[in-house]
């Protein structure tokens, strides 16, 4: 007699790797994500650079510290500076749908919000030291539109650093290598010492930017979490596990 067919066998579908569930999601709304952060950039740029340019308030002198004086200007980590731009593009291009885009989005905004309300409300410069970039193009552009003022917090710390928070949890969510956690921790770190190498901070601005970029970034993870429903484990404490 004969046998009764046997249904397939039926289970979880397999994961993607991390690979492919990367390359998804930064060809997700490819468009969207290039425009919105190209947008995002320039509009924060323009209360910056008018805040520079016209500030509301006295401006506070930073003084310097001996890790200022420890640190001595290296014009080729203006090259690790300008990466910044790089880094902060990759957690919006990791995002797998458009809610998941515009929570982070708007987590950005807000920290960018705090960030320029202290430009507003205690603006700051510093005693730039002479430094010379004829070794460097990048380093001219830099010195020839960015004056020493809107010093504190660092926003090149404090972004970087809510990058990297953004990027760990991302990141984790596609179960990616040990080693690509390892490279965003050390990136974030060379942008944050570049801003020293360059003299473009002094360690006061760079330590209220930790603070900034940890605690927003801190916060925006743990309500994605929520959102997701995910447990509110904490996402910050053990940056290297995957």
């Amino acid at each position: 007699m004969a046998q009764p067919p046997v249904p397939p066998a039926t289970g979880p579908a397999p994961i993607a790797s991390w690979q492919r569930q990367i390359g998804q999601r930064v060809t997700t709304l490819w468009w969207l994500k290039a425009l919105g952060t190209t947008a995002f950039m320039w509009v924060f740029f323009l209360f910056y650079f008018e805040l520079l340019h016209h500030p509301r308030y006295p401006i506070t002198v930073m003084p310097d510290t001996w890790i200022d004086r420890a640190v001595t200007f290296s014009p080729d980590w203006v090259i690790i500076y300008f990466s910044l731009w790089v880094y902060v593009s990759l957690p919006g291009a990791l995002q797998r749908d458009l809610r998941g885009l515009l929570w982070h989005g708007a987590s950005a905004l807000l920290m960018c919000a705090a960030g320029l309300a202290f430009y507003y409300w205690y603006p700051t410069t510093f005693m730039q030291p002479r430094v010379y970039w004829s070794s460097q193009p990048l380093g001219q552009i830099l010195q020839s539109v960015d004056a020493p003022g809107n010093a504190f917090p660092s926003m090149h710390v404090a972004y970087a650093l809510f990058a990297w928070a953004w990027i760990r949890h991302e990141l984790h969510e596609v179960r990616a290598p040990r080693w690509l956690h390892i490279l965003s921790l050390l990136w974030c770190m060379a942008i944050g010492f570049s801003t020293l190498a360059t003299k473009q901070h002094v360690w006061w601005d760079v330590l209220a930017g930790i603070v900034l970029g940890l605690s927003a970034g801190s916060i925006a993870v743990l309500a994605t979490r929520w959102r997701k429903g995910l447990p509110l484990r904490k996402p910050i404490t053990s940056p290297l596990e995957p």
